[in-house]
């Protein structure tokens, strides 16, 4: 008999495996739980970010032509992104409730660009499952300890032969908190998602933190530029989970997201500026807005953003208002609460993100109004590392 991974799972965990079909997750069903899930906080438009005070849009188009012309090379060296598929495999029972297991293929890339060739830096991939808190109960009373008991059967699950067989490894176990469900109403896939989700995140920032000490992003001129957002949320789990103790690794970092939410800019009377987005010229900025974050707080205290919007493509094929934008996002250093970022460096930045627009991705893929092709292409790399979904979960 086959010892599948699954069985190993509801055998040392003394669970009853469902037989059900496996799936993939969508992407609509990701963002869902994505924006449900996260605080997400308004920020104001009378809390500028920079030293001009600026009230209208600024034209980029002269800066667009300067830092075009700068030896030939881009302001931004390095590119990093974080992604992920997950999967439901089956549900499982315990104590008469019923669960979901949850695999995951994460990974995250870091392509570094030399002279106008881009190659990869770094590269990282894992394969992860998410279990509930409740399945190790009777692991632990074994083992001593729930990390000696997530360890002993990460490690049964990799002996199992179909595994074996096709030489892949379950780097990681993951628990979500199955009390969450009652508590704040959360569906148990939810949980499990997040769970593979904030574990993305923490290695994102795991190669951040690489680049910075081990391949001196501290010490040159470049800028890195992350897909997605850096407000990192507030996690009791992982190595880097306390953000605020990680601020000196993004003086270089750049966060640049190709969808927001737009309502969440608000004017002195808390009403939705979106309208100031979706107008921007061709080539023009927003001014910049300070916000202190409610999701990336940590020991050393609140954690500020500077964040501003760029029209980076013409309105002419757009399937919606903010199509062509990008909102872009800046650590603040220590004593946030005082700092204004230079207005020419938020010039100098905004119109390396200009440049950065061509070639397109037309055809290629809906968001390419949105995209950075060097982003793109450190996205496509990583993703063509990704196992087949129909391989990935019979595996299991």
């Amino acid at each position: 008999m086959i010892d599948r991974a699954l069985s190993i799972i509801a055998k040392l965990t003394i669970g009853k495996i469902y037989n059900i079909n496996k799936f993939c997750y969508n992407d609509e069903h990701s963002i869902a739980f994505h924006s449900s899930s996260e605080e997400q906080i308004p920020f104001s438009t009378r809390n500028l970010g920079e030293e001009i005070d600026y009230t209208n849009p600024i034209d980029l188009r002269s800066r667009m032509k300067k830092e075009f012309l700068r030896d030939g090379e881009s302001l931004f060296k390095y590119f990093v992104d974080g992604s992920r598929k997950t999967y439901k495999l089956t549900s499982i029972e315990y104590e008469k409730s019923i669960y979901p297991i949850i695999a995951g293929q994460v990974g995250v890339a870091c392509c570094e660009r030399n002279k106008r060739i881009l190659k990869c830096k770094r590269l990282n991939r894992y394969n992860v499952i998410a279990l509930p808190n409740i399945a190790i109960v009777s692991l632990i009373d074994d083992c001593k300890d729930k990390r000696t008991a997530i360890e002993y059967l990460r490690t049964q699950i990799n002996n199992s032969s179909t595994l074996k067989k096709q030489n892949i490894v379950i780097n990681k176990v993951l628990l979500y908190n199955q009390d969450l469900h009652l508590q704040k109403d959360i569906p148990y896939e939810n949980l499990g998602i997040s769970k593979i989700h904030e574990f993305m995140l923490d290695e994102e920032k795991r190669m951040i933190n690489i680049l910075v000490n081990d391949d001196g992003l501290r010490y040159v001129d470049n800028y890195l530029i992350k897909d997605g957002s850096i407000e990192y949320i507030d996690s009791k789990n992982g190595d880097f989970n306390d953000f605020s103790l990680l601020l000196n690794n993004y003086k270089r970092v750049i966060g640049v997201s190709k969808t927001f939410n737009p309502d969440f800019l608000k004017d002195n009377r808390k009403k939705t500026q979106a309208s100031l987005i979706a107008d921007l010229p061709l080539y023009h900025r927003t001014p910049s807005y300070k916000y202190e974050s409610k999701r990336s707080k940590g020991a050393k205290g609140p954690v500020f953003f500077i964040t501003w919007y760029i029209r980076i493509r013409e309105k002419t094929y757009n399937h919606n208002p903010f199509d062509g934008i990008v909102k872009i996002e800046k650590v603040v250093p220590e004593d946030g609460e005082n700092y204004l970022m230079d207005s020419e460096e938020i010039d100098m930045i905004s119109a390396n993100i200009i440049n950065e627009r061509l070639p397109t991705t037309y055809g290629i893929e809906d968001r390419w109004p949105n995209h950075l092709y060097p982003v793109h292409l450190t996205e496509r790399l990583l993703k063509n590392t990704f196992i087949s979904d129909d391989y990935f979960m019979n595996i299991f």
